[in-house]
């Protein structure tokens, strides 16, 4: 794929009104947050793996 430097320009000015719109949105008071944590652990009893 070819293209010119205009395309390319255009489509980086786009991508950066679009990054100055989001900085400056207004933020929400409260963000919910979820964190999952897991651990596997095989165990192995009388050559089974459980």
């Amino acid at each position: 794929m070819t293209t010119t430097k205009e395309t390319v320009s255009t489509i980086t000015d786009k991508a950066l009104e679009a990054m100055a719109d989001w900085r400056t949105r207004p933020l929400d008071a409260v963000y919910p947050v979820v964190f999952i944590d897991a651990i596997h652990v095989k165990i192995r009893v009388l050559s089974t793996i459980l």
